[in-house]
């Protein structure tokens, strides 16, 4: 339930999703993406007209955008629903696709400005990737990974980490596996134990790591 899956896209609710082939399986629930304004160029989706569309849904489909809410029909090739958002459709706007009954199988959606449907077209690996780390970030995972550091005569080591690309807002930050194990303190080219391992000054273009 709301958990995140491929490039951005998470569960609406309680959803059984399968991922493959740019397409997406859905057996029961839905997929949702929050789409910032900036992804289709402008500051601002409020009272615009846009139109979202999918290939070859096997089943009608339910879809919103922001305010606003509609059908798409099955059937082969390029199907696609357009609205007006409402003017309280400022910032962030969620968009959301599931089955009106029973199991989806659809390809490629696409949100863009305007009336009509065009062609979808894949983002470059670097840009997909670019826009996946503005929501989630994961930092020397199976590899040991080396931060610019300061210690201070409080006994406190501060390191250093600054993102690949700049996150969308401060993230929730969380340690994976254990202290000691995973992840921890190297001085002299030895482990050191006793100590704290903590996070300060989080923001979207990094943080502080604090051992102590």
């Amino acid at each position: 339930s709301g958990a995140y899956t491929v490039d951005r896209w998470k569960a609406d609710g309680s959803s059984n999703l399968t991922f493959a082939n740019e397409g997406v399986t859905i057996t029961s629930g839905g997929i949702e993406q929050v789409v910032e304004p900036s992804a289709v160029g402008v500051t601002s989706l409020a009272s615009r007209k846009v139109t979202l569309s999918i290939d070859s849904p096997t089943v009608a489909v339910t879809v919103s955008i922001g305010s606003q809410s509609g059908t798409i029909v099955a059937g082969s090739g390029r199907k696609s629903f357009t609205a007006t958002l409402g003017a309280g459709d400022t910032g962030n706007i969620s968009v959301k696709i599931k089955p009106v009954s029973g199991t989806l199988v659809t390809y490629r959606p696409k949100l863009e400005l305007g009336g009509m449907a065009t062609p979808w077209e894949p983002q470059r690996i670097e840009d997909e990737l670019a826009s996946c780390r503005r929501y989630c970030t994961v930092i020397g995972r199976s590899v040991r990974y080396f931060m610019p550091g300061f210690y201070n005569d409080a006994g406190q080591f501060s390191f250093i980490v600054q993102f690949d690309q700049a996150m969308r807002a401060a993230p929730t930050v969380g340690f994976i596996g254990t202290l000691g194990t995973d992840y921890g303190v190297i001085y002299g080219g030895a482990a050191q134990s006793g100590f704290t391992i903590s996070t300060q000054n989080v923001g979207p273009q990094g943080l502080v790591v604090v051992a102590l």
